[in-house]
C-alpha cells in the first residue's frame, strides 16, 4: 500500500524518470544527470552491480513490462550510468540490464564521491 502511495507522490510531481533509494529519498534523473555532467568516466565492471538492488519500477501490467523491456532494448550502452557513492546504479539500470543480457562485461560509468543532495524525500 505505501508503494501506491508513493507512485501517487511522484505521478502528482510529474516525475517518471528518477531515483529513489531505501530512505525514500527522490532524485529527479534530470539532476543527477546534470550533477555528474563532469565526473569522469570509467569502465565499470558488471559483475560489480548488486542483483538484488530493488527496482522503483511499477509492473503491474503485461504493457508495463513491455514498456520496460523496450527501454532495455533501446538502451544506449556507449552512454556511462550513474553511481551513488555505494555504487548503487542511480541511473542506467536498463544499460545494465542489457549489458547483462548481451554478456557485456564492461559499461561506461560515472560515480560520485559524494551523493548530491536529493530532490524530495517520499511522505510515510
Amino acid at each position: 500500500m505505501k508503494l501506491l502511495k508513493w507512485f501517487q507522490q511522484l505521478k502528482r510531481k510529474n516525475l517518471n524518470d528518477c531515483y529513489i533509494n531505501g530512505n525514500k529519498k527522490v532524485w529527479k534523473t534530470k539532476t543527477l544527470i546534470e550533477k555528474a555532467k563532469y565526473l569522469q568516466i570509467f569502465q565499470f565492471p558488471i559483475k560489480s552491480v548488486s542483483l538484488k538492488e530493488s527496482l522503483s519500477w511499477k509492473l503491474e501490467t503485461i504493457e508495463d513490462f513491455c514498456s520496460h523491456l523496450n527501454h532495455v532494448r533501446k538502451a544506449d550502452l556507449t552512454k556511462p550510468i550513474i553511481l551513488a557513492e555505494d555504487g548503487c546504479v542511480m541511473h542506467g539500470k536498463h544499460k545494465v540490464m542489457k549489458a547483462i543480457c548481451y554478456g557485456v562485461t564492461h559499461i561506461p560509468a560515472k560515480q560520485f564521491r559524494l551523493t548530491p543532495k536529493c530532490d524530495f524525500k517520499l511522505d510515510d
